[in-house]
C-alpha cells in the first residue's frame, strides 16, 4: 500500500470502523476524540495499519485538532517515507513500522536465541525481590476438582511449550541482567498434599519463593478429606520482571483457551522484540534527552511527598496492606461529555484530578507523581501480541497555574500525557528505578478473562507484594481503589485523599471556571474556615492584583528613607543607601557569571553580606536558594544540586570552605565588591536590568524529613502581595525594627526581611 491516498483511505476506514460509524458519517474538521475516540480506540486503529505498514502512532492519532490535518500530515509522511532509502535507520515517527517478525508472527528460524538487556524497571524489580522476600512476585490461585489437575496442567504445559517467556531466563551479567531466550521452555509443576484446611492454608502461605527467585512456577495443594480428595489448588507464580498484570490475564486466556481444546497461538519472541523498541528508543534520543532533560529540573522542584503523619502504632515485621474503595457513580456521563468537549482522555482527567489533588496535600503548586504506561504503543510490529513486561512506570510532572481555565488545564495535562508516551523509552533510569511516593495506574481497558470452562469451585485471587506505599487503581466505569501500607498512612487520611479525589474529577468536569476558583471548592469546610482567618483568600493580596517586584519595593524604601538604619548586626549597622550601593555593585559583577532565572544558592549565616547577597541576587535577575549554614553537609548538597544552581555565593571569603561538592563557580560578596574601578566603586547605582514581576525570586526547601528535600518556587508579585496585608507584615512601617530570629532554611526569614525592607524598617539580626 505505497500509494498516499490508498494510505488515507484506509485509515480513514478503519479510524470509521474503530468507532462504528459509516465512512461518510466521519466528521473530518474534529478531532479523533470529538468523533468519539479515545486512547483504546487508537491503539486498536494503529494495530490495523500496522498490519499493513502504514506508519501511524497513538500520539498522531491523538495530537491533531482535526481528522482532515491528521490524514494531510499523513499523506506527506507517506510521502516522504517512500523517498527514505531502504537501508535506513527509523529516523522519526513517521518512519517505517519496524518489522521484527516473520509472517507467520513468530521469530525467524535464522534466530534461535535472542538476548536482549534487561529494562531499567525489570531491574527495580529483582533488585527489590532480593531485598525483601516476596517483593515484586505474583501469585494467582485458582481451586478446581482434583479430578480436572490432569488436564490443567496439560493446558498450561501447552501454553508453556509455545510461549517465548517461559522459555526466557532472567541471567545475572555483572551487576545487571539480561533475558535470555532459549529453544525448550521451563516448566515447573510440584505438588503437595494435605488434609487439614489449615494445612492447606499454612502450605499456600509457604509458597513464597526466595530472594533468588526470577522465573515462573506452578504448585499444587490437594485438600483431602478422609482420604477422599476434596480440592485442589494451583498457584501460578511468576516474577513481576517477566510478566506484568495486563498480560498475566492474557496468558491466562491463553490457557483457558486450551481447556476448552483451542490450539495456542504463541506471541513473538520478547528478547527479539526489545531489541527493535531499543533501535526505535535510539531514533528519538535527541528529542528525548531534551524532554527528559526540562522534566528532571522540573521533578526536583516538585512537592512528591503527601505530609501525613505516620501511624503511630508499632511497626510490624512484614509490611501490612489495607484498601479503600469508593465509586464515582452516575457522575462518570458528565465527566465522560467533558473528556469529549474538551478533546482529552478520561486518563488525562484522572492525572489532572490528583494531581489537583496532591497539591491540597503536598504544600506545592508543583506536584509530581508516578503513573503507569501500558508501553503498548511503541511503533514496532507484534505489540499487541508479544507476551512480557512492557509496562513503564514514569513520573509525572504538573505546575498548576491556578489562573488557568480548568479546559486549558485539562488540555495541558493531556498535551503531556502524549509526550510522555512518545518518550517513556528514553527515560533516564535513575527515574525509571526511583520508588514514587504513589502511583495512579487508570485502566484504559479492562483486561476480560475468560470463565474457566471446567468451572472453578472459589473466586480466582491473585497477589503481589510492592514496595509501594500508595497504589491508586482507576477503573473507566470510575471505580477508584487506594491501596496503601498501614504501617506509612493511615486510613483516614487515604480515605480523606479519596474523597478528594473523587471531588477533585467532579469539579474538573465543568471547564468553565478557574483552577484557583476549583481548588476553593475542593477544600473541606474546615480548611476553608482556617483559610478565611488569614489573608490567603483577600483579593488584596492575591498576585494578580500586584504587578511589583521585590527589587522595586527596596528601591522606593531606599527613595523615602535613605539615612533609615536598614540592616543591623550588633554593632555594625547599614543605612538603607549603603544597602544599595553594596547590593548594585556585587548584582552588576554577578550578572556576568548568571542568566535570568538562574538559581544563586546564598551561604545563609545570619551575616550582614548574607542580606546583601539576597538582594544582589534579585536585582541580578537571579533565584535566591539559602543554604543555612546549620544544616548538615549531606542535606546542602542534596539542595544545591536539586536547585540545578551553577553558582556559591558568600559573604565572606574565609565563607567559601561551605560551597556544596558539585560547585564549581563560587564567589563571595567581599570578593565581588572589590572588582571593578575606583569609580565603579564608588557609584550608588547601575544601569541594571528591569526584573519582571512575574519571574522567580525565591525557592525554599522542605527540611527533607520524608527522606529528600523538596523545593517550591515563589514568584516576585507573589511575595508582594503577601507583604501587602499591614498584619501579615507584622505592622511593618519606617522607624520600626523587626528581629531576624528564625533559620534560614524556614521560609518565614524571608518574610521577615522583606517586610521590613520593602516597608523602610530595621532588620536586626542576630548575632
Amino acid at each position: 500500500m505505497s500509494s498516499p491516498d490508498a494510505v488515507n483511505t484506509f485509515v480513514a476506514g478503519a479510524i470509521a470502523q474503530e468507532l462504528g460509524l459509516p465512512r461518510a458519517k466521519l466528521n473530518l474538521d474534529r478531532s479523533f476524540v470529538r468523533n468519539g475516540g479515545d486512547s483504546l480506540s487508537a491503539v486498536n486503529i494503529v494495530s490495523s495499519c500496522r498490519s499493513k505498514g502504514i506508519p501511524v502512532t497513538v500520539g498522531m492519532i491523538l495530537r491533531h485538532a482535526s481528522l482532515s490535518h491528521f490524514l494531510n500530515e499523513l499523506k506527506k509522511s507517506t510521502k516522504r517515507v517512500r523517498e527514505l532509502p531502504e537501508s535506513g535507520d527509523l529516523a522519526s515517527p513517521f518512519s517505517p513500522i519496524l518489522e521484527a517478525f516473520g509472517p507467520d508472527g513468530c521469530v525467524d528460524d535464522e534466530e534461535q536465541r535472542h538476548t536482549a538487556q534487561a529494562t531499567p524497571l525489570q531491574l527495580s524489580f529483582i533488585h527489590g525481590s532480593k531485598t525483601h522476600v516476596g517483593q515484586n512476585v505474583i501469585q494467582y490461585f485458582e481451586t478446581y476438582r482434583t479430578e480436572h489437575i490432569p488436564v490443567v496442567k496439560d493446558a498450561w504445559e501447552a501454553v508453556a511449550w509455545g510461549e517465548p517467556i517461559f522459555r526466557t531466563r532472567l541471567q545475572s551479567v555483572g551487576s545487571t541482567y539480561h533475558m535470555v531466550e532459549g529453544t525448550e521452555s521451563l516448566f515447573l509443576w510440584s505438588e503437595t498434599t494435605v488434609e487439614s484446611h489449615e494445612a492447606e492454608n499454612a502450605a499456600l502461605s509457604r509458597n513464597t519463593p526466595g530472594t533468588d527467585f526470577t522465573g515462573i512456577t506452578f504448585h499444587v495443594v490437594h485438600w483431602k478429606v478422609n482420604g477422599q480428595s476434596r480440592q485442589s489448588t494451583v498457584v501460578w507464580t511468576i516474577h513481576h520482571a517477566l510478566i506484568d498484570g495486563f498480560l498475566s490475564v492474557i496468558l491466562l486466556n491463553k490457557h483457558r483457551g486450551a481447556l476448552s481444546g483451542r490450539p495456542c497461538q504463541p506471541g513473538p519472541s520478547f528478547s527479539a522484540f526489545m531489541g527493535q523498541v531499543e533501535l526505535f528508543r535510539k531514533s528519538q534520543e535527541r528529542e528525548g534527552s531534551a524532554f527528559w532533560d526540562k522534566q528532571v529540573k522540573l521533578i526536583a522542584q516538585s512537592g512528591q511527598n503527601l505530609l501525613f503523619p505516620n501511624p503511630t502504632s508499632p511497626k510490624a515485621v512484614a509490611p501490612t496492606y489495607n484498601s479503600h474503595t469508593l465509586e464515582l457513580g452516575a457522575d462518570i456521563e458528565g465527566i465522560m461529555q467533558c473528556v469529549r468537549d474538551c478533546e482529552v482522555t478520561m486518563a488525562s482527567m484522572f492525572y489532572a484530578a490528583w494531581a489537583l489533588t496532591m497539591s491540597q496535600f503536598v504544600g506545592s503548586s508543583s506536584v509530581c507523581f508516578g503513573v503507569v504506561l501500558s508501553g503498548r504503543t511503541v511503533p514496532v510490529a507484534g505489540v499487541k501480541r508479544v507476551v512480557g513486561p512492557m509496562i513503564n512506570t514514569m513520573p509525572f510532572q504538573v505546575s498548576l497555574d491556578w489562573a488557568m481555565s480548568i479546559g486549558d488545564y485539562l488540555k495541558s495535562v493531556f498535551k503531556h500525557s502524549l509526550d510522555l508516551d512518545q518518550y517513556q523509552w528514553n527515560a533516564p533510569t535513575h527515574l525509571l528505578t526511583s520508588v514514587p511516593s504513589c502511583l495512579l495506574n487508570v485502566h484504559i481497558e479492562d483486561e476480560l478473562l475468560e470463565q474457566n470452562p471446567l468451572g472453578l469451585l472459589e473466586e480466582p485471587r491473585s497477589v503481589m507484594e510492592s514496595s509501594l506505599n500508595l497504589a491508586i487503581e482507576v477503573r473507566l466505569g470510575g471505580k477508584i481503589k487506594l491501596v496503601f501500607k498501614e504501617e506509612i498512612i493511615h486510613l483516614v487520611n487515604v480515605k480523606r485523599l479519596g474523597n478528594s479525589f473523587s471531588k477533585a474529577v467532579k469539579l474538573l468536569a465543568d471547564p468553565k471556571p478557574t483552577l484557583g476558583e476549583g481548588r476553593q471548592r475542593l477544600m473541606a469546610p474546615d480548611t476553608q474556615a482556617a483559610l478565611s482567618n488569614s489573608n490567603v483568600f483577600s483579593a488584596w493580596t492575591c498576585a494578580k492584583t500586584w504587578n511589583g517586584n521585590l527589587v522595586d519595593t527596596f528601591d522606593h524604601a531606599v527613595v523615602t528613607g535613605p539615612d533609615r538604619v536598614a540592616i543591623e548586626r550588633g554593632s555594625e549597622r547599614l543605612t538603607y543607601s549603603r544597602v544599595l550601593e553594596i547590593a548594585n555593585h556585587t548584582a552588576w559583577q554577578l550578572r556576568c557569571h548568571i542568566s535570568p532565572g538562574d538559581v544563586v544558592c546564598v551561604h545563609a549565616d545570619r551575616s550582614v553580606n548574607w542580606i546583601i547577597a539576597i538582594y544582589a541576587t534579585l536585582k541580578a535577575e537571579g533565584v535566591y536558594c539559602p543554604l543555612d549554614q546549620s544544616l548538615p553537609g549531606q542535606v546542602r548538597n542534596q539542595i544545591f544540586e536539586q536547585s540545578g544552581s551553577r553558582l556559591f555565593l558568600a559573604g565572606d571569603a574565609n565563607e567559601l570552605k561551605y560551597k556544596p561538592q558539585s560547585c564549581s563557580i563560587l564567589f563571595s560578596v567581599e570578593e565581588l565588591l572589590l572588582k571593578g574601578t575606583k569609580g565603579e566603586r564608588g557609584k550608588a547605582t547601575f544601569k541594571l536590568p528591569i526584573v519582571d514581576s512575574k519571574s522567580s525570586a525565591y525557592l525554599c526547601f522542605t527540611s527533607g524529613s520524608t527522606g529528600k528535600p523538596k523545593g517550591v518556587l515563589c514568584t516576585h508579585k507573589a511575595l508582594v502581595a503577601f507583604q501587602s496585608d499591614f498584619d501579615i507584615r507584622m505592622k511593618s512601617k519606617p522607624g520600626w525594627r523587626i528581629a531576624q530570629i528564625m533559620s534560614p532554611a524556614f521560609d518565614g526569614s524571608i518574610h521577615k526581611i522583606f517586610s521590613a525592607l520593602s516597608y523602610s524598617c530595621g532588620s536586626v539580626d542576630r548575632s
